[in-house]
């Protein structure tokens, strides 16, 4: 994973700001409900420049800045997650059955 901030600056439509904000309460969640630091889930993503990596999900969870898909994958992949419960957020966001 590259991280890198991605502003918002109000390019987003409302369902993709929707699907950003609740996605990311959805791994940040689970993050500290596992007792998982954002400096662990950086190192596990982006060995190389955690630091980047940890500035960027920050920013995810404070609404600033957007996961990509890549990124949402691999978050659903590390903090082992069940990827229905991530389409459920996305279906739920983009209407799609």
């Amino acid at each position: 994973m590259t991280a890198s901030i991605k502003p918002n600056h109000g390019l987003q439509t409302e369902r993709e700001k929707a699907w950003s904000v609740e996605i990311a309460a959805y791994f940040r969640t689970h993050r500290i409900d596992s007792g998982i630091s954002i400096t662990e889930i950086a190192e596990l993503l982006n060995p190389g420049d955690a630091a980047s990596a940890a500035e960027h999900l920050r920013a995810c969870e404070a609404g600033t800045a957007s996961l990509s898909l890549d990124e949402v994958f691999t978050l659903t992949n590390v903090m082992n997650l069940p990827p229905e419960d991530v389409m459920a957020i996305f279906n739920r966001n983009f209407g799609i059955d």
